[in-house]
């Protein structure tokens, strides 16, 4: 029977019961679970809301969309963020960093806050709840610069800044100004990653919450107020002021004041809890209490992952998540999931990696040796402090009334904010400049709601000081170290804590978080920082009085005023890259070694730049997003303009060592599956072919013969003749396949060792799209394994496409080019073509093939 709606003394919680569910409803059916994200803060809760609205979208039925399950840690507290309730007083600890080296314990702040793994600085922590650190801060969200992704992978690269007209990843939504350039920018125009998530969460169009009062002048003079007055000013002077400021742009604040369709509200202070309540009732309004689609389990601590297990491999598994263990009522409980579920890890960088370290660490995998362990590497932070200063309000006046013909500074002066961008021989740093002309200073009212007309008016009357008060809000990169092994004094990293601080409660063990330069007191940036804000406050004294300082900012005081455990942007252990023996999770969010794992927070950053984290980590959980709905879908790419070539046998196809090939239907040139009872064969085209290229559709299955079973399956290039081997021989067996070329089809990447009868799993050279043996898959690009049924349209099916030109071979999967290498001297260079059948079931149909020699 459901839970009823609960009363408190104070409440009854139709918000929670309305949005949630309990472990038991969200859990009475997990064979239909087709993604768990793990974390339901800013990027999971955005991620879980995009894959069930995406999903439901493109299968045209809410019954059909994706079933996905949220499991967060903490309680569902806020429906929005906390800006967007009046003076709550629900704030994070802000400053007050705790120590948390070993055997402390930090317990609970200010409600939800905890910090739940060791360091050797303090830290603040984070937000236990759903909406996590979201519901208090990304507020400011500007894009990663050009220089700041040049190390990223250049897909990313493209899809975060690039404008593909063909594929857009969205579309303007409304007619508006740039505030820049002042051209026209239309509605519908493609946009990139970055412009799409931009207009989604509100940080365009970049005038509807950071304005300048409206005065009319009754001269030819034109008023000008502190927003655009400031900005103009730091633009033209940017050179003189200091040569590391690079660009001076309107603040990229993700606020909406104005919905882009009318009679729709608007969505505020950006949080990602609204658009998970907006799936999760999507989903449940029509009454339903079973079979949900979208379901949120709060207080749900995930302790560990479990793996599918192998007899050949039984310490390792498969490398495919099967299990995930929970602390869930007081109790400790298992979810077992069936084979096609992805699981996302969305718990912030610090415990996503500690629990990839903890359940699947490439050394435990057996992909790396002890001591090279990749997770946990690149741990990344930023350096900050702020400069706060008054300047003279009539001085400045005078600047724009004589440098700026025709304009003068508006009496009515109000709140302001500026993005200033730098570059220093140390990396990059920015400002976030706030100014106001109140008693207090720019703090006071930014992202206040006041429902009261009185009191806006008294706030608007207080605007009267004489002084321009500014705040500059600095952040600057730390790099990190890729390639530097856990431990290296020269970079920071996170490992898994001791024995003694075993998580008694929860049952792992803790992450530790090693800085090893220290709270970073003596990085260079500092200096490099410390001198541009004080040219930028130098500079806007205008000729007028000095600025006047509210503080102390000399070098070693702004080292000290905000500690490296304080600032909310930790990012990059499981870092996303191109190539699998250098980075954790390929150009999607995909772990590289697991057949079913996601991240979509900030540790898939490659570099942190200065930026703040939030634009850029949503963008990334967009497509992971994407990804995850594609993968349950179809991918079916155009097809090449090649020859047909059909597979019946009637064609010259024939099979050794025994009939594993069954004919399903032998309209437009044949539909064939898998069937290899008796073993390991080929399905072969006996037409000696060199060069070439082709194009093959094909379908892996979830069952073999009323199993669960992952198949095993591939395109055999330039074989020898199979019928002249005795595939019973283990030398001839083993000199057949070592001479031929062989595209993968293998979601569990396994590598079986002969000499020991042991396999390793997750291995990026023998999983789909790898040349067997020789070059890695760069990324996993293949749908899931298809259910049984009928109905599926042209879901679950993928599309290879070869090219063989002499050695050099490039396989492209689902319009992905996912390997490209030479093969070496041991392989052929001409022979049959053949469809593998090994493990599992496997459909292959709509064969186009050219002979090029």
């Amino acid at each position: 029977m459901a839970l009823s709606t609960e009363s408190t003394t104070f409440t009854k919680d139709v918000l929670g019961r309305y949005t949630c569910s309990t472990w038991d409803e969200a859990t009475a059916d997990p064979t239909g679970i087709d993604v768990v994200v793990l974390g339901g803060g800013m990027y999971g809760g955005y991620c879980a809301a995009k894959v069930y609205q995406e999903s439901r979208l493109r299968f045209g039925d809410a019954r059909k969309a994706l079933r996905v399950l949220v499991l967060e840690a903490g309680p569902f507290v806020l429906n929005q963020h906390t800006a967007d309730v009046p003076d709550l007083g629900f704030f994070d600890p802000g400053g007050s960093a705790v120590n948390v080296q070993s055997g402390a314990n930090t317990g609970i702040r200010n409600e939800v806050w905890g910090v739940g793994w060791r360091s050797n600085e303090p830290f603040v922590g984070q937000a236990y709840c759903v909406g996590g650190k979201g519901i208090f801060w990304g507020g400011w969200c500007p894009e990663l610069q050009p220089n700041d992704l040049a190390e990223w992978p250049a897909d990313v690269r493209r899809y975060l800044t690039n404008v593909d007209a063909q594929n857009p990843i969205g579309h303007r939504p409304i007619d508006h100004i740039d505030q820049v350039t002042q051209l026209l920018l239309k509605r519908g125009d493609p946009l990139s990653g970055y412009g799409t998530v931009e207009y989604e969460i509100g940080v365009e169009p970049s005038d509807r919450f950071l304005f300048d009062p409206v005065q009319l002048s009754t001269s030819n003079t034109q008023k000008v107020g502190l927003n655009e007055a400031l900005r103009v000013f730091l633009d033209r002077n940017k050179g003189t002021i200091d040569a590391r400021i690079t660009n001076v742009l309107p603040a990229p604040v993700a606020v909406q004041t104005q919905s882009f369709v009318s009679g729709l509200f608007a969505l505020d202070k950006y949080s990602s809890v609204p658009a998970l309540i907006g799936a999760a009732r999507d989903d449940h309004n029509d009454g339903r209490a079973n079979d949900l689609r979208m379901t949120i389990v709060p207080n749900c601590h995930v302790s560990s992952l479990g793996f599918r297990p192998d007899a050949q491999a039984t310490e390792r598994g498969t490398r495919v998540i099967n299990r995930i263990d929970v602390f869930w009522g007081g109790a400790q409980r298992s979810l077992f999931l069936p084979s096609h579920c992805q699981v996302v890890l969305a718990m912030s960088c610090i415990e996503s990696t500690r629990l990839a370290l903890e359940s699947m660490s490439l050394v435990a995998s057996g992909l790396r040796r002890p001591g090279n362990e990749l997770m946990g590497r690149n741990y990344m932070v930023h350096l900050r402090f702020d400069i706060s200063f008054d300047v003279d309000r009539a001085a400045f006046g005078t600047w724009v009334k004589t440098q700026w013909p025709g304009k003068e500074l508006a009496s009515e002066l109000q709140q302001a904010a500026v993005h200033v961008q730098c570059e220093g021989a140390s990396g990059r740093f920015q400002f976030q400049f706030y100014a106001a002309t109140n008693r207090n200073g720019p703090d006071e009212n930014l992202y206040r709601l006041v429902p009261d007309l009185e009191i806006q008016q008294q706030i608007a009357d207080n605007f009267q000081s004489d002084k321009i008060r500014i705040v500059l809000r600095a952040s600057g990169q730390v790099h990190g170290g890729r390639a530097a092994s856990i431990g290296d004094p020269n970079f920071d990293y996170v490992d898994l804590a001791g024995d003694a601080d075993f998580d008694q409660q929860f049952g792992h063990r803790r992450a530790w978080v090693q800085f090893n330069r220290g709270d970073h007191f003596n990085d260079p940036i500092w200096q490099e920082m410390h001198d541009t804000g004080h040219a930028i406050a130098r500079a806007m004294s205008t000729g007028g009085p000095p600025p006047e300082y509210r503080g102390d900012f000399t070098v070693d005081a702004v080292k000290r005023q905000q500690g490296v455990g304080t600032t909310f942007h930790d990012a990059g252990c499981l870092w996303m890259g191109e190539d699998p023996d250098s980075s954790v999770t390929d150009v999607r969010g995909h772990f590289h070694h697991v057949t079913n794992a996601y991240c979509c927070d900030q540790a898939l950053f490659t570099t942190i730049g200065s930026a703040n984290p939030v634009l850029t980590g949503l963008s990334l959980a967009r497509r992971v997003a994407t990804d995850l709905v594609d993968r349950h879908s179809g991918f079916l790419t155009k097809a090449p303009t090649l020859p047909g070539i059909s597979l019946l046998p009637s064609a010259g196809w024939m099979q050794s060592p025994f009939p594993g090939m069954l004919i399903l239907n032998s309209a437009n040139n044949g539909l064939l599956e898998t069937n290899p009872f008796a073993g390991i064969g080929m399905y072969y085209l006996s037409r000696d072919m060199g060069d070439f290229d082709l194009s093959v559709e094909w379908k892996s299955f979830r069952t073999f013969n009323g199993q669960d079973l992952f198949a095993n399956s591939g395109i055999m290039l330039r074989t020898p003749d199979p019928l002249g081997v005795n595939f019973s021989d283990p030398f001839q067996f083993k000199s057949f396949y070592d001479s031929v070329t062989e595209v993968q089809i293998d979601e569990t990447g396994k590598q079986f060792f002969d000499n020991t009868g042991r396999s390793v799993f997750g291995n990026s050279t023998f999983k789909t799209g790898a040349i067997y043996g020789v070059a890695p898959s760069t990324q996993w690009a293949a749908n899931v394994a298809s259910p049984d049924g009928p109905d599926l349209g042209k879901r679950y099916w993928n599309t290879f496409e070869v090219t063989a030109r002499g050695t050099h071979i490039k396989v492209t999967l689902n319009g992905r080019v996912v390997c490209e290498a030479n093969v070496p001297a041991v392989k052929r260079l001409r022979g049959f073509l053949g469809l593998q059948f090994h493990t599992g079931r496997v459909q292959f149909r709509n064969l186009r093939l050219n002979q090029v020699n």
